[in-house]
């Protein structure tokens, strides 16, 4: 079975946290992840994989680390917990005029759209 990462390699291990097969150059031997996962990992607690980023420091924040402060606002919880729960938290982003974004979004985004549109996804 090939590397379900680079798809050239022979895969010899499975990641404990979504079960790709990988090769040992995509393998964080360490924890036992492949580099997918170790990049979407949670950044407060290392352990999970992140569901969004804290729209103060734009960490990525797992479930457990994460509180959802509206709709589809969140923060990590040392962000909520510096500013003093939920009025904190609306208050220093009035005060920013909007929340910031994920560092690199829309570059991300747009080497996505590129790579469709060059494979005729498009």
């Amino acid at each position: 079975m090939r590397c379900e990462v680079c798809w050239e390699a022979e895969a010899t291990h499975k990641c404990r946290l979504c079960g790709r097969s990988v090769c040992p150059a995509h393998l964080d031997a360490a924890r036992g992840i492949c580099s997918f996962c170790a990049e979407a990992l949670c950044q407060v607690c290392g352990e999970q994989l992140s569901i969004t980023h804290c729209a103060v420091c734009g960490r990525l924040v797992c479930l457990d680390c994460g509180v959802q402060v509206d709709t589809v606002l969140h923060v990590c919880r040392p962000c909520y917990t510096s500013l003093g729960g939920r009025s904190g938290v609306l208050a220093r982003l009035r005060d920013a005029g909007k929340p910031p974004r994920m560092p690199g979004i829309r570059e991300f985004v747009e080497k996505i759209l590129e790579t469709r549109k060059g494979s005729g996804g498009e």
